[in-house]
């Protein structure tokens, strides 16, 4: 999985990132400081591995959550990342995809 995030101006910068969990925060993160984000993933949906493969395995490393489901955990990652509107393509190999 991978994002950018494009520019419309010309003062914008991009930004590109792989993974699920970092992909829906580098959302939040570039909308913080005004830059419009583009997530480009190979799954029907953002959330990666957390989502197909793993969505009841508990993670204890987040920040804020002593344990998390890895579901609920894309579920607060896209709720926090829906308000700066990213695009989504799914079913896409992102640039430097390899394998897929």
């Amino acid at each position: 999985m991978s994002h950018a995030c494009g520019h419309t101006a010309p003062d914008r910068r991009r930004h590109r990132r792989r993974g699920p969990g970092r992909c829906l925060f580098a959302v939040f993160e570039c909308g913080m400081v005004r830059l419009h984000c583009h997530v480009v993933d190979v799954l029907d949906d953002a959330g990666g591995q957390c989502t197909a493969l793993y969505p009841e395995k508990p993670i204890y490393d987040i920040p804020g959550f002593p344990r998390i489901e890895a579901a609920e955990l894309v579920v607060r990652l896209k709720a926090q990342a829906a308000p700066f509107q990213p695009g989504l393509s799914p079913r896409r190999a992102g640039p430097g995809a390899r394998g897929r």
